[in-house]
């Protein structure tokens, strides 16, 4: 078992269970221990691996589902560690993000927000919730439905849930947050023509990154900060590739692909081991 960081778990709470492990194991554990900081055999490129990730999975999706162009639309529902980095990424990269949502409502500017300075009061207060601008304010669920091109909730789980999956006006969800979309939304999402890219892909920046600091900690070579993103970016690609290939091929949704692929896998090494696995 490898513990790695989630929601309240940053570099400092992985320091104190690897600490802790290191104590009763009698020698410093790091392979035990992802999200580390850079100081205790931590990786590059850890902070922000999940919005890295998804920034690969949504400029692949976009592609895929030809929604790219000058005039896309890209709506951020939460401004936690994985939305805020997320907004950072794409504002940097010339893809403007319209709207951007916090607990206490969402902000929409059909050009484009300042996200710099949307994130740098954020930082400064905790929250949105007093920010200044250009740009409508409303509520979370006038913000769920507003129309665009990609709906990014990186947020809580059961964010997009029956009550409110009817009003969803994006032509793509790809799923930042664990979980975000409840079943029943789901299949409402689905029945609407709405395509869901799933958690299990999407977000999968965060435990590849994690994989390959445990990688790095049993080798004790450390790579380099460009090196750990491009083979996370052709992880990511390869992924997308492979859940894209088998949704086709079945003529299923990208979410029961992306479970058929890794059942598929596990059940084809059983397979090859034998009576014992």
């Amino acid at each position: 078992d490898i513990f790695s960081p989630d929601v309240y778990a940053d570099q400092q709470v992985m320091a104190w269970i690897l600490d802790t492990i290191s104590i009763h194991e009698r020698h410093t554990a790091n392979p035990a221990v992802t999200g580390k900081p850079p100081e205790l055999a931590g990786t590059a490129a850890s902070e922000d691996a999940v919005a890295r990730g998804l920034f690969s999975i949504l400029r692949l999706a976009m592609a895929h589902y030809q929604l790219g162009g000058s005039s896309q639309e890209i709506m951020i529902q939460g401004a936690g560690v994985a939305g805020a980095d997320l907004a950072r990424l794409l504002h940097a990269g010339g893809r403007p993000v319209v709207g951007l949502s916090d607990v206490h409502g969402g902000l929409v500017n059909r050009k484009g927000l300042d996200i710099p300075a949307l994130l740098a009061h954020r930082e400064r207060h905790g929250s949105l919730k007093d920010a200044t601008g250009d740009f409508e304010r409303m509520t979370g669920k006038e913000f769920i439905a507003q129309p665009c091109d990609v709906l990014v909730p990186c947020a809580v789980a059961n964010t997009l849930h029956s009550n409110n999956a009817e009003l969803v006006e994006a032509k793509l969800i790809v799923e930042g947050a664990h979980g975000p979309t409840s079943v029943r939304a789901d299949r409402i999402l689905e029945g609407r023509g709405i395509p869901v890219v799933p958690d299990i892909l999407a977000n999968a920046g965060g435990v590849t990154v994690s994989y390959f600091e445990w990688v790095q900690d049993r080798s004790g070579l450390f790579w380099p900060q460009k090196e750990i993103e491009e083979r996370m970016e052709h992880i990511m690609v390869d992924a997308f590739a492979a859940v894209a290939d088998m949704a086709r091929r079945w003529e299923v949704s990208n979410r029961i692909a992306a479970y058929m692929l890794g059942v598929n896998r596990v059940a084809e090494i059983t397979q090859m081991r034998g009576i014992y696995a």
